[in-house]
């Protein structure tokens, strides 16, 4: 498969509840899938062999802080949280999977900027998206009523077009 260098982005609006969904939901259009096999305990597991199909990707999404707390979806909080996995072997169906990197600790993504943890912004806030997403990474650029006085944000999972590092089963060597 043909790497993307022309990256076409896609306008749309949704409130910031509906965020979380959006983000999976375009992974999933590009080819990721969600291979988590206990949601409450292992969350969002988004696998992908990436563009040019010879990767492991994973990406370990949820809806909360790196605490676990306030739902982006559910409250007016404005943070989710991610890992970078290298391995994930899901268990049998409604058993929690094995994380090559268990002890990894989830990193806050602010989806609005804020300067806060505890900052909010209403669930129901509407937002402008463009966004683009293959098999490989997801960008994604937000923004937000001019009443709110919030800039711009763009968030970036995945892996990058070009790598200059060696790679061995989706850890940087």
């Amino acid at each position: 498969m043909a790497i993307p260098t022309d990256h076409i982005f896609t306008k749309g609006t949704c409130l910031k509840s509906e965020l979380y969904q959006l983000i999976i939901d375009k992974l999933t259009a590009a080819g990721w899938k969600n291979v988590a096999s206990l949601a409450s305990s292992d969350y969002v597991v988004m696998q992908s062999t990436g563009n040019t199909e010879d990767k492991n990707l994973l990406l370990n999404l949820r809806d909360t802080s790196s605490t676990g707390a306030n739902s982006i979806v559910t409250t007016d909080y404005c943070v989710m949280s991610y890992r970078l996995q290298n391995t994930y072997v899901a268990g049998d169906t409604g058993v929690a999977g094995t994380f090559g990197r268990s002890c990894l600790a989830w990193t806050n993504l602010y989806i609005a900027p804020v300067g806060a943890v505890t900052t909010t912004l209403g669930k129901d806030t509407q937002l402008i998206y463009h966004v683009y997403a293959d098999a490989s990474k997801l960008i994604l650029e937000l923004e937000y009523p001019t009443p709110t006085g919030l800039g711009p944000v763009v968030i970036y999972l995945g892996q990058p077009d070009s790598l200059f590092l060696t790679q061995h089963q989706g850890e940087f060597l």
